[in-house]
């Protein structure tokens, strides 16, 4: 039998329920760190207030995908994910090169931390939108 043809169990996965747990741990160092730490810094407790939520918010899609009896790793997903990170990577060398011209030509100052930040959450961005587009896209060769 196939592995796309095996029977899938409904549920959460105990991957999910570890994200999820991991996640309450790291809310948990928030809180303590908002409560009980008075000279930690706000821009701490809210990241580790947004890391929290995104692991969340990863588990709950991954755990919607595993209910619907999707497939989540096969040779077709390991092939567009490995493609969908090239384009990315071509695609922040891309942006890194406009931003290095704009910084030399155009007058536009960026300090390194709005220049890194940029770039990472574009990144993430487009290897979202790459592994999107390219998961409809019939033929990857």
């Amino acid at each position: 039998m196939k592995h796309n043809e095996c029977k899938r169990k409904k549920g959460i996965s105990q991957r999910s329920i570890y994200l999820l747990l991991f996640a309450a741990l790291v809310y948990l160092v928030a809180a303590y760190l908002g409560f009980f730490a008075p000279d930690a810094d706000g821009k701490t407790v809210s990241v580790f207030v947004a890391v929290a939520t995104a692991m969340v918010a990863v588990a709950l899609v991954r755990a919607w995908q595993e209910n619907r009896g999707e497939v989540l790793v096969d040779e077709r997903t390991r092939l567009v994910q490995r493609v969908a990170v090239g384009y990315s990577w071509w695609f922040s060398y891309v942006l890194i090169a406009i931003l290095l011209l704009a910084n030399q030509f155009g007058g536009i100052r960026f300090e390194a931390e709005n220049a890194l930040s940029l770039v990472f959450f574009a990144m993430i961005a487009s290897l979202i939108f790459f592994r999107f587009y390219l998961s409809r896209k019939e033929d990857l060769e």
